[in-house]
């Protein structure tokens, strides 16, 4: 997985945190569901590919960062979590409580894309070793 499939997977779920952020501000539970379900289902995907293609190979072949690729594996689970608690915010009627735990975790995951990308320039900016 490139550093450029990365940063645009990226890309794509930043504009699903906009459209369920846009879904919570009028408290359309319906709307916010979809949008969440839609973000949920997209992270889950982005994770899934991350977890099983992406992150073993460094590991492998970067025991410095070995630690690292665990913690940032370890963290999709809890962003899926979290995700799950914003639903359950606001299937309770609970929109502020919904939006404070969303921006919350919209903080947070950027901070993690972040990082990931820092980790892919780190590695594609090393020089080939033969």
């Amino acid at each position: 997985m490139s550093k450029q499939t990365v940063a645009a997977e990226h890309r794509r779920l930043n504009s699903l945190f906009a459209e369920a952020r846009a879904a919570l501000v009028p408290h359309d539970r319906a709307a916010a569901g979809r949008a969440l379900g839609n973000l949920a289902a997209a992270l889950a995907q982005h994770f899934e590919r991350e977890d099983s293609l992406y992150y073993p190979p460094v590991a492998s072949l970067r025991p410095g960062d070995a630690e690292r690729v665990r913690g940032f594996a370890a963290a999709h689970a809890r962003f899926l979590g979290q995700l799950e608690e914003v639903a359950r915010r606001v299937g309770e009627k609970a929109p502020a409580e919904a939006s404070r735990v969303f921006e919350a975790f919209a903080l947070s995951f950027a901070a993690h894309e972040a990082a990931e990308e820092e980790l892919l320039r780190s590695i594609e900016s090393e020089p080939a070793s033969h």
